[in-house]
């Protein structure tokens, strides 16, 4: 072999081996070895998880575990989502690894991986953050979440096929192999929606009033005499009915966008209406317009039936309602445009206008 061949052999040589150090440089993990399929948090006890804190380049808010659940701190510990909650702990300690690498500056910013703190970078650059920690106030795992990857189905639309993160001491970026938090969180996306269920065909009468110069000032007062019938007006004026049932239907399903802990000594705002069941159950609903939708804070009381003996019935009913007031009065409810709207405080929309010939 003459020495012109030799240096040749050992210039490629050279460039395989440069080659090959750059490509171990993006593709390996970078100190902890990670193999494709390989749970990304492996070690994980989520049950030991007491504290979420959740951060993005908007807001940070945390999740904390009390002895009723899971609650949402920068709301007064209002209940949050338990079955939300479940699901990100059962995602999360099933995500695995489909692909690592290194990163460059462009990359994060491409991918939306830089951290929320990070200065000077644009929002849409950065991901969100979640750090879990236990009771001791150790941290058990931290992700931060950025882009999702999507393919197309078959019919050409594109669906979410992973997600790239980085994790623990944020050295290297991972696609893991399914879609797991949006970027964009919200305190009040973790927030238990459901507020109240009260049956529609139970609702006995729904009254309307405001309170001018220290008195009480009916609006309007819809009812009837027993379940399934028709609603009528103390007016006498025909009945809407569709938007009577739609009325009376308002608290079957009542549900909440947001929410926040009645100052003390805070006087409700706006008209209330007053919802009767038949078995005596009242729910006073103060309604106040909040920007887009309005905020409603709710209080429940019970009128026994009277026996044939003249007394009340202390049953079990009054107890229920009594617990169900303590967990609502304390609370402001912001409530979707929509919802407002069927909570009626005009009688306009519920008489019937007479048709023109």
């Amino acid at each position: 072999m003459n020495k012109k061949t030799i240096i040749k052999l050992i210039a490629t040589l050279a460039g395989l081996a440069v080659i090959t150090a750059v490509t171990m440089y993006f593709n390996a993990p970078g100190g902890d070895e990670t193999v494709m399929g390989q749970p990304l948090f492996q070690d994980l006890d989520i049950n030991a998880v007491t504290s979420i804190k959740v951060e993005t380049p908007e807001q940070t808010f945390t999740l904390v575990k009390n002895e009723d659940g899971w609650a949402l701190a920068e709301r007064g510990n209002y209940p949050a989502d338990f079955d939300k909650v479940a699901r990100f702990g059962r995602k999360l300690t099933a995500l695995t690894v489909g692909r690592a690498f290194r990163y460059d500056a462009d990359v994060l910013a491409r991918l939306s991986l830089k951290l929320p703190s990070t200065l000077g970078s644009p929002a849409e650059e950065k991901g969100a953050l979640f750090t879990l920690t236990d009771k001791n106030d150790n941290e058990v795992a931290k992700i931060l979440v950025g882009k999702d990857r999507t393919k197309e189905t078959p019919e050409g639309y594109p669906m979410p096929a992973g997600q790239f993160v980085r994790m623990g001491n944020m050295k290297d970026v991972y696609l893991v192999d399914r879609y797991f938090e949006a970027v964009d969180q919200k305190p009040s996306d973790w927030l238990k929606k459901a507020v109240l269920k009260a049956p529609s065909d139970q609702v006995a009468s729904v009254s309307c009033m405001e309170v001018s110069e220290g008195r009480q000032k009916v609006i309007y007062e819809l009812s009837r005499k027993n379940p399934g019938q028709d609603f009528s007006l103390s007016s006498q004026a025909p009945v809407k009915k569709s938007d009577a049932d739609k009325l009376a239907d308002a608290l079957s399903s009542l549900t909440l966008e947001d929410v926040r802990p009645v100052g003390e000594n805070e006087a409700p705002q706006g008209p209330f209406l007053d919802f009767w069941l038949f078995d005596g159950t009242k729910y006073r609903v103060y309604k106040a317009p909040v920007g887009e939708g309005c905020e409603v804070r709710i209080e429940v009381s019970h009128m026994a039936p009277v026996t044939a003996d003249g007394k009340d019935e202390d049953d079990a009913k009054a107890r229920e309602v009594e617990d169900l007031n303590k967990k609502l009065a304390p609370w402001a409810f912001k409530l979707s445009d929509w919802r407002c709207g069927t909570l009626v405080t005009s009688p306009d929309s519920l008489i019937e206008q007479e048709k023109e010939e």
